[in-house]
């Protein structure tokens, strides 16, 4: 039963782990057709904008698939682009929408989709007329979109700048204006994009054509002048842009705007040549109401210029494409355009039949400036044809619809002044704040300036005269050393000469030959260099202090008349060239064999000095056959210290305390008479030769 039930259990573990994994391969799939979809999403509103149909509909069905996914960001990349189908049916909807993705973005701190949501919102807000609003959210999108990357990144944040220049505009903010489009077109310039270049030259000479308005009394005569220059230049780039890239809308709005520019300065020769090609260009492409702009320009320059034929047939073509244009304020327009030809002929009764038919256009859509207009003509041609009481009753009309036009105006002017110093009291209230913000992070940082340079300042002081204090005690050590040196090796060389320069008196004394005393003194000498010459080195070569002991020990032996023999055996693996060793070390253990073993004393006298390898050390040994311990015993009865002895040990002490190497030092005597001084010393540390 047992075996039964946990095989039951098992099974249904197995079924249970099946579905769960089934599950999380469902979710992970939905997500990434949702993320599929939403690519095609994105690709849509970069090709054919917010508003188009394909754009709606992947966004529509990205939602459905990505609605119950656990992914926030996801979630939230959807909405955003779906709130662009409820504009303008469900403002409120687009608005709530888009603060959710606000909200999510902000939470994981994503500056790109921050961003691009600020600049949303205030494209909506623009579009309602909030334009206050529409600027505090974009230049909060470009501060955002300054710290990101990428093609979207470029969308976002070179149309940004150009809708903040646009918004500007809208608010009298002129100089704010420039300032946005010149960034707009440094930024083309950056990306490399010749169609953002082109867009911003186009906005950049729309506003240079404001500051130029003489109305607006920016800047002096002088200003306004050189504003205008800067339009045409801006202008005449954007065309020769639009003509290179051969886009078509670009192409045509640049050929009529420098027609436009032209006519104003009379130069309409100029002026037609850049309007029959925006003519030519919106003919072919269906651009109705810029064919009839430009043929109402063309018009306009040929009746200047006393070509009154020529005139009535151009502004016929124009009232022809202004009929079919879908804006109702180009057919107004196009109305009034065929009255003035009936007007023109003299026939004022047809003329009156067509401007009111242009009125009632304008009466239906509420158009205050074109009823203003239709009235205009309606009592200028009344009152040709002698019908006065008409002609008074549209008079009293135009009168009306201009002071409501102008009250229109003022409280416009009023609001536009109202945003705009609330607009500059918030500025300045975030400006006093980023001040005030900044005037702490300055007042923090240089706190914490101070205080890190007072603690790098005392780390260095510390340092240095720890260093300081350090090399004092090093040099103080090193000096110790060198000057117990250079005092044991000073008390050496007197003792040695003294008893050479007795050795000499006593030979002289005892032979009294003037040859070999000659020869005697000669051999002192060359002992006499050689240990002047080393007695400043801290260490000479093996083969230099040989030289040395192979000329101490025949002096003595020409002193004592050859009555002892000497022995030096070096092994042959030992270089003597490279090898150091202390200068005097081992002359003064000779000494003691010679004067105090008294080898001259016995027959066959003799004492042997051995260097040897062992492993690193070089091994040496003085050994002699003289009389050993006995004569040490009588050196004490006569109260008589070895000085050299000593000062060999002293030095051994010293050299060991210097380099910290051990030196085995060991002086004995034989039982059978002699002595033997043996000691290991570490050459190799030791540094060269000077």
């Amino acid at each position: 039963m047992r075996p039964l039930l946990f095989c039951l259990v098992g099974m249904l573990l197995l079924f249970s782990l099946q579905i769960i994994a089934q599950d999380a391969l469902e979710v992970k799939n939905n997500d990434q057709r949702a993320d599929s979809l939403l690519k095609l999403a994105e690709h849509c509103f970069e090709k054919y904008g917010r508003g188009s149909d394909s754009l709606r509909y992947y966004a529509a069905k990205t939602w459905e698939v990505a609605e119950h996914s656990d992914d926030e960001i996801l979630k939230a990349n959807v909405q955003f682009y779906r709130s662009f189908s409820f504009f303008p049916t469900d403002t409120a909807r687009v608005f709530q929408l888009l603060r959710n993705c606000l909200e999510i973005y902000l939470q994981f701190d994503l500056p790109f989709e921050i961003g691009k949501t600020h600049y949303t919102l205030g494209h909506y807000q623009g579009k309602l007329g909030y334009f206050p609003i529409k600027k505090n959210h974009l230049t909060t999108a470009i501060e955002y979109l300054s710290s990101s990357a990428g093609s979207l990144h470029s969308f976002y944040w070179f149309n940004a700048h150009i809708a903040l220049s646009s918004v500007n505009q809208q608010m009298g903010n002129f100089s704010e204006a420039l300032e946005a489009a010149q960034r707009s077109k440094k930024i083309a310039r950056l990306l490399n994009n010749e169609e953002y270049l082109m867009r911003a030259v186009i906005n950049l000479s729309a506003v240079y054509g404001d500051l130029s308005i003489k109305e607006l009394n920016y800047g002096t005569e002088y200003d306004r002048s050189r504003f205008k220059e800067s339009a045409k230049e801006n202008l005449l780039e954007a065309y020769r842009l639009a003509k290179k890239l051969d886009i078509a809308d670009r192409l045509c709005l640049t050929s009529y705007n420098l027609g436009l520019f032209y006519s104003e300065e009379k130069a309409f020769s100029i002026s037609n040549q850049y309007l029959d090609e925006s003519i030519a260009v919106g003919i072919v492409h269906g651009f109705h109401d810029n064919v009839f702009s430009a043929l109402e320009i063309k018009g306009d320059n040929l009746y200047e210029a006393g070509r009154l034929l020529e005139s009535e047939e151009c502004r016929k073509q124009a009232y022809y494409y202004g009929q079919q244009s879908r804006s109702t304020d180009v057919r107004i327009k196009a109305e009034y355009l065929q009255a003035q030809i009936f007007a023109d002929r003299k026939e004022y009764h047809k003329a009156i039949i067509q401007a009111k038919a242009g009125l009632s256009m304008a009466l239906k859509m509420n158009n205050r400036r074109r009823i203003q207009g239709g009235y205009d003509y309606l009592y200028e041609w009344s009152k040709v044809l002698g019908n006065n009481n008409e002609a008074l009753n549209y008079l009293e009309k135009w009168i009306a619809i201009k002071d409501k036009i102008v009250s229109d105006e003022a409280i416009q002017t009023l609001q536009r002044l109202k945003n705009k110093h609330e607009a500059a009291e918030r500025e300045a209230q975030i400006l006093l704040l980023q001040k005030n913000q900044t005037i702490q992070q300055l007042h923090h940082r240089q706190q914490m300036s101070w205080i890190t340079g007072i603690f790098i300042f005392l780390i260095l002081v510390s340092g240095v005269l720890f260093l300081n204090n350090r090399n004092q005690i090093l040099n103080k050590k090193r000096l110790a050393v060198e000057l117990e040196q250079r005092l044991l090796r000073s008390q050496m060389n007197p003792h040695f000469t003294f008893n050479t320069l007795s050795s000499i008196q006593n030979f002289l004394l005892q032979n009294q030959q003037g040859k070999e005393a000659a020869y005697y003194l000669a051999k002192f000498a060359k002992l006499m260099r050689q240990i002047l010459d080393q007695s400043s080195k801290a260490f000479i070569t093996l083969q230099e202090e040989i030289q040395t002991l192979e000329n101490y020990l025949k002096l003595q032996q020409l002193r004592y008349s050859k009555s002892f023999d000497f022995q030096i055996n070096i092994d042959p693996n030992i270089d003597q060239t490279t090898t150091s060793i202390p200068p005097m070390l081992i002359q003064p253990i000779l000494e003691n064999a010679i004067e105090h073993g008294k080898i001259y004393a016995i027959p066959k006298g003799a004492v042997h000095l051995d260097f040897k390898l062992s492993g690193s050390l070089l091994a040496i040994s003085v050994t002699d056959n003289g009389m050993g311990k006995r004569a040490n015993t009588e050196r004490k009865a006569a109260k008589h210290k070895s000085v050299a002895l000593n000062i060999i040990k002293d030095r051994v002490r010293f050299l060991q305390k210097t380099y910290s190497k051990k030196i085995n030092f060991r002086f004995e005597y034989h039982p059978n008479g002699g002595a033997e001084v043996s000691f290991n010393f570490p050459f190799l540390p030791y540094p060269t030769v000077e």
